[in-house]
């Protein structure tokens, strides 16, 4: 079996590329190479080759850890397997030439004789696994059909690099400077939640999912989807941009994190996947759009859903039903004296905090929030560590009998198989306030 290949070179290393799958080859011009915002560690940007935007490929980085600084004067090679195509970028091309193809036994990789040597044939399987936004490419026909169609998108920006989001998805978008926020997770991009308008707001830290430093964020973008919402956050709002369907320059698979990229005269701004986002809201948001700060009892809101926190490194649930609030201790003016845990002041009233805890955490108050538990009138703060969020309870198991002053009543199973120990609200209460 014989074939035509481009033999390369990246770096030390030399690729046969099939005549068959490459479909040009481009010098890098100022006017042709775009940087783009960081997707990737493999993607150096994209080049403009007849009005298209095709992802520029670091294939030294992909083989090893050795990566290009692409700049002008080098060279890609446009490539296309079915409707998928990108830009490889070369150190050089060493001649065009015909091979046979060597039969390796057990082998995937295919391996040409050429008249300079043995050389192995790139393959777009080697790309697999790899975060590559491809270019999807459609035929006339199809793209005769399309409408021009006018799309809005939100441009934000992350660290100095700038990304889109579609404006259909946005249902507002606000400062957070004032705007209360409880910590679900220090590992997770969704990791924090915000009370908004008398609702709590799951949020995302956009840095953390796209693995960009961060800067202060200064704005929430809030996202809807049958009325559910979820948050996002911005350093900041740059513009609002109209553009033709048609202008979008569109990744083969749907499912990446990115794969668009809109083309301005300034920029080419890849486009936070509008699929992903409402995925997000669906798995994301809601239980949480359900939970009122301000709400003593949330009525709607069903029996077997819990608030997961942390008091310490211990994790306990609370029935969502008996929250009242929760407050960070910036918010709060608070008490202690003698062994007693204090007092705490909200707005303009006074409540006794109890210590669930084994050591008095509330000395060292600066970092903590307060949840205010309220039952038949009586309200108590619980000084804890961190929220981490709102389960469901697929089973539950009784672990103290009802006459024991305990503070746990029962141990619940969540939907994820977890076991957490659930708060005994009328027992702490009693044990408070007496009798």
């Amino acid at each position: 079996m014989r074939e035509t290949l481009l033999v390369v070179k990246i770096g030390k290393d030399f690729l046969g590329i099939n005549a068959k799958i490459a479909k040009a080859v481009v010098e890098l011009s100022e006017d042709n190479f775009k940087k783009t915002s960081l997707i990737s560690e493999h993607i150096q940007g994209a080049i403009i080759y007849h009005d298209k935007l095709y992802p520029l490929v670091d294939i030294g980085k992909v083989f090893s850890s050795k990566s290009t600084n692409p700049k002008v004067g080098n060279i890609a090679i446009i490539i296309q397997e079915g409707n998928k195509a990108c830009a490889l970028l070369i150190d050089e091309i060493l001649n065009i030439e015909e091979g046979e193809k060597v039969e390796i036994e057990g082998s995937k990789s295919r391996v040409f004789h050429l008249k300079s040597g043995f050389v192995e044939e790139f393959n777009f399987s080697y790309l697999e696994g790899v975060k590559i936004p491809f270019l999807k490419l459609e035929n006339k026909t199809n793209n005769l059909r399309k409408s021009s169609n006018k799309q809005l998108y939100l441009v934000i920006k992350l660290n100095e690099q700038r990304f889109g989001i579609e404006a259909k998805l946005i249902r507002k978008i606000i400062s957070i400077e004032n705007n209360q926020n409880i910590k679900l997770s220090s590992t997770n991009w969704i990791s924090n939640a915000f009370s908004i308008d008398g609702k709590v707001i799951k949020t995302g830290i956009l840095n953390k999912l796209l693995h960009i430093p961060s800067n202060k964020n200064q704005y929430l973008v809030i996202l809807e989807k049958d009325k559910k919402r979820f948050g996002v956050l911005a350093e900041d709002i740059v513009d609002m941009i109209e553009i033709n369907s048609e202008e979008i320059s569109q990744g083969v698979t749907r499912s990446n994190i990115i794969n668009d990229f809109i083309q301005t005269k300034e920029n080419i701004i890849p486009i936070i996947s509008s699929n992903f986002l409402l995925q997000t809201i669906d798995n994301e948001a809601t239980i949480f759009d359900n939970i009122s700060y301000n709400t003593p009892k949330n009525r709607n809101l069903k029996e077997d859903h819990y608030l997961v926190f942390k008091i310490n490194d211990q994790k306990l649930g609370i029935a969502v039903k008996d929250i009242k609030k929760l407050v960070r201790s910036e918010n709060v003016k608070i008490t202690t004296f003698g062994n007693s845990s204090g007092i705490i002041q909200v707005d303009k009233m006074l409540y006794p905090i109890y210590n669930l805890g084994k050591e008095n955490i509330v000395s060292n108050h600066s970092n903590l929030d307060f949840l205010l538990i309220e039952k038949n009138e009586k309200v108590l703060a619980i000084p804890i560590s961190q929220v981490e969020g709102i389960v469901r309870a697929i089973n539950s198991q009784t672990i103290y009998s009802k006459d024991q002053k305990n503070k746990f009543s029962k141990a619940i199973i969540d939907e994820h198989g977890n076991v957490i120990n659930v708060i005994n609200t009328d027992n702490i209460l009693e044990d408070a306030y007496g009798n």
